[in-house]
């Protein structure tokens, strides 16, 4: 006679009350996997726990990136000066004047500590000029000539830099050395140069957007370093903007280089469609 199985065996000798409460492997098995199961689905639901949390960091620090601003650095600013350079004047353009104005001796200082040359600029005119408005000026008129950046005008020694201010001024039409000292209203594309957080204290105005983005490097008569008077201005890019105060005609240098030959310390503003 076959041997029946042993829990065949079990399961007819519990009868009643102590089949149904009784102690049995089965249940144990049951209460193995079912602990697997929901270790397993805890275990899903932090990871995919972290991974939202990590996409969410991702889009954020990418939504980050985009918001900041192209930023000119004074060094690439001074390099792209370099690359403008001219060994001699090859010639003269017809709407240059031969003589240049009186010469102030006594330089003034810029926010860096760098000495700028500028034509003397009569001082009476000021008052008047600055109760009535700004005189409006143009990049066609700031670069409608030539100008050569010579060695001299680079050299980034103290003792020679008065000679490169001197060469400066003599390529700039009569009509532009005027400017000096006068309040102007100027509109052009803005690219930061200095970040305060989220503001700007220092930024390019530009006649096009060539230096921001691919194209041919605009020439350094096509540029004005703007200074904010006060704690910054929000960046407003892509669009032109205007910009009013008091213009200043003469070399811009930050730590020797020179970084252009116009600059301008703001007191206004006008956004786009202004």
């Amino acid at each position: 006679m076959k041997k029946k199985p042993a829990w065949v065996v079990a399961g007819r000798k519990r009868k009643g009350w102590p089949r149904l409460f009784g102690k049995t492997s089965r249940p144990k098995i049951c209460g193995k996997l079912n602990r697997k199961a929901k270790a397993l689905a805890a275990a899903n639901r932090r990871a995919w726990l972290a991974l939202s949390i990590g996409l969410l960091i991702g889009v954020a620090l990418f939504a980050m990136l985009l918001s900041v601003p192209p930023q000119m650095l004074p060094e690439q600013l001074a390099d792209a000066v370099r690359l403008q350079k001219t060994h001699a004047f090859e010639s003269k353009p017809l709407e240059q004047s031969s003589s240049i104005g009186p010469v102030d001796l006594a330089s003034h200082s810029t926010n860096s500590g760098e000495l700028v040359r500028t034509t003397a600029a009569p001082k009476p005119n000021l008052v008047p000029q600055l109760r009535t408005g700004y005189v409006p000026v143009s990049f066609e008129q700031l670069s409608s000539f030539r100008f050569f950046v010579t060695d001299q005008i680079l050299n980034t020694k103290k003792e020679a830099r008065f000679a490169g201010s001197d060469q400066i001024l003599e390529q700039l039409p009569e009509e532009v050395r005027a400017l000096d000292q006068k309040a102007v209203s100027l509109r052009g594309f803005m690219l930061p140069m200095k970040l305060d957080g989220r503001l700007t204290t220092e930024f390019l105005l530009l006649k096009n957007q060539a230096l921001c983005c691919y194209g041919k490097p605009p020439k350094i008569t096509e540029w004005v370093t703007v200074r904010v008077n006060g704690k910054g201005v929000h960046p407003i890019m892509d669009e032109p903007i205007t910009v009013c105060g008091t213009f200043h005609v003469g070399d811009v240098r930050e730590n020797g280089d020179l970084l252009g030959i116009y600059r301008l310390d703001a007191d206004r503003f006008q956004g786009p469609g202004k």
